[in-house]
């Protein structure tokens, strides 16, 4: 890996934290974002990114375990204008567990859908989703 190619990967991770960090709750005191995340009914929808494995896979599961999860396909955008949003649009609330990629992604669809979308962060990479 030569020096361009360092700085240019530098420079991605960190852009890709300060988006990351400006679109997750800040938690903390009392009413924390978790708990306003427990608070709400459950949602009637859940997804599981499909490039998981090892922990990430594992913990997911268990955060998923009340609900039966559908697999996320490789090309999230063609799934959502197929399907997903169409979803949505009745009313259902959903919930995501992804990689850090497809949480970006599946925010900004569902802003660009007009509806409501949280984030938290449960692991290095691994983010949860909840939309509608």
């Amino acid at each position: 890996m030569n020096r361009r190619q360092l700085l240019g990967a530098a420079a991605s991770t960190a852009v890709a934290g300060l988006v990351l960090a400006r679109e997750t709750p800040m938690l903390g005191g009392a009413g924390t974002a978790e708990s306003a995340l427990n608070d709400r009914t459950e949602p009637a929808a859940a997804w599981l990114d499909g490039m998981l494995s090892g922990d990430d896979l594992t913990q997911a599961r268990a955060t998923l375990a009340p609900l039966q999860p559908r697999v996320l396909e490789l090309d999230v955008l063609w799934q959502w204008r197929r399907e997903l949003a169409q979803e949505l649009s009745t009313g259902v609330r959903a919930v995501a567990i992804t990689r850090w990629d497809k949480a970006i992604l599946l925010k900004g669809l569902a802003r660009e859908a007009a509806l409501p979308a949280r984030q938290q962060r449960l692991a290095h990479s691994l983010f949860r989703t909840e939309i509608g």
